[in-house]
């Protein structure tokens, strides 16, 4: 019994962990360098073979913090923007559409979908 209940205490923490890290970083404003060095350890979290809800929160956490990095560059606070940083940046999803002004519900052309929020994680 032992076993199973250290299992979900484990999962519980690796989600946990992995639903923290994107608002950390932005309340921290963690610099452009910083979320691209934990974007890519967060890509290793859970280990070669994670557990299908750990390699999910990891993607969905990658993912929001792909997301400031793109917040981050429309806002013009790159710092260094290299060779490997641009390497790093192609492997990444980025939301590159400009934010729609509050209020408003009309799409730039192009966009389909509505970007995903934040709250769409927690689920």
């Amino acid at each position: 019994m032992a076993d199973v209940t250290t299992q979900i205490n484990h999962l519980d923490a690796q989600k946990k962990l992995l639903i923290a890290l994107p608002n950390v970083c932005e309340k921290k404003n963690m610099t452009f360098k910083q979320t691209l060095e934990l974007i890519e350890s967060v890509g290793t979290f859970g280990g070669d073979q994670p557990e299908l809800k750990v390699l999910d929160w990891r993607v969905r956490c990658q993912k929001e913090l792909g997301d400031i990095v793109s917040e981050l560059i429309r806002d013009n606070k790159e710092e260094d923007l290299n060779f490997e940083t641009l390497r790093d940046l192609c492997g990444m999803t980025l939301d590159w559409r400009r934010p729609v002004a509050s209020g408003s519900s009309r799409r730039l052309p192009g966009c389909s979908r509505a970007p995903a929020s934040r709250a769409s994680f927690r689920s």
